[in-house]
């Protein structure tokens, strides 16, 4: 071979190597996703914030004529004597979901107690996503939570879209 050119086995090599390097770093090394502090299992798909959630999950699966104002979940959170449980605005969302007492008796089996502690869970207890009714309503996973899964009439939401909510809730469940 003359003198200063290359083989065609080392130009394929260097492109195996730029291939692999834009894979890598394009794709897995930083690709939008967000860290995952509280253990999930990898990379979130968006950050663990309420707004975030918001504007992925809620407004789009929950708030969609049910958990808003005049919506079957809407009115049947209000009738069972609690707050209504609003997804339709990061506002209605903190305050209808974080500290809020579990109101739906027929499904967890008990009522409010007169201190307004609920044996039902809170909705979203501040750092404790295991023991958030939230969770425990999109995963279906605690038998002391019965009735339907949420979504209820619709495609169950990704673990991805839980596992933000689960760290959103480890991480203090802000209103951020």
């Amino acid at each position: 071979m003359p003198p200063g050119r290359k083989s065609k086995g080392g130009w394929m090599r260097h492109v195996f190597w730029a291939t692999f390097v834009l894979f890598v770093y394009g794709c897995g090394g930083g690709g939008g996703g967000t860290s995952d502090t509280a253990g999930t299992g990898g990379v979130l798909p968006f950050p663990a914030t309420l707004t975030s959630i918001q504007e992925k999950v809620f407004s789009p699966t929950c708030a969609t004529g049910c958990h808003e104002p005049g919506g079957e979940g809407y009115n049947e959170t209000n009738l069972s004597g609690g707050v209504p449980l609003d997804l339709s605005s990061v506002a209605a969302s903190y305050s209808s979901l974080v500290g809020i007492p579990s109101t739906i008796p027929p499904k967890c089996g008990a009522t409010i107690t007169e201190s307004g502690t609920s044996p039902c869970g809170d909705r979203a207890v501040s750092g404790d996503p295991d023991a958030s009714w939230l969770i425990a309503k999109l995963e279906g996973k605690n038998p002391a939570f019965t009735g339907d899964k949420m979504p209820r009439n619709a495609a169950p939401m990704s673990q991805d879209e839980i596992d933000v909510i689960r760290q959103w809730i480890e991480e203090g469940a802000q209103n951020n």
